[in-house]
């Protein structure tokens, strides 16, 4: 293993004892194969406020809300690419769950 390699894994390790999860992201650039890697963390409860508030006037706010606040490092061209930008967007979308609880009156 390489020593960036061994750098980006203490990086990761790190990140997961902060926040509990990191998750990878990898994003096509172009039409020729050219992919572009990025590092989030779940969105916590307060991240989810903030982006809630626009999710009906201004889902593209709604969605760069996520970004911005679960970006933890990754590939810089991701940030300056609307596509690559939104196509994290999409994705960091399906990481918070809220499952079906049940209710029961006793």
């Amino acid at each position: 293993m390489e020593g960036k390699d061994k750098i980006l894994l203490a990086k990761i390790e790190k990140w997961k004892s902060k926040y509990g999860g990191v998750y990878q992201i990898d994003v096509p650039l172009d039409d020729e194969d050219a992919k572009a890697t990025a590092y989030f963390r779940k969105p916590n409860i307060q991240i989810m406020s903030v982006a809630q508030k626009y999710i009906k006037s201004d889902p593209i706010k709604s969605a760069t809300t996520l970004f911005d606040n679960c970006w933890l490092g990754g590939d810089e061209e991701i940030k300056d690419s609307d596509e690559a930008k939104l196509s994290c967007c999409k994705q960091l979308g399906t990481i918070f769950k809220i499952r079906e609880a049940s209710l029961k009156k006793l």
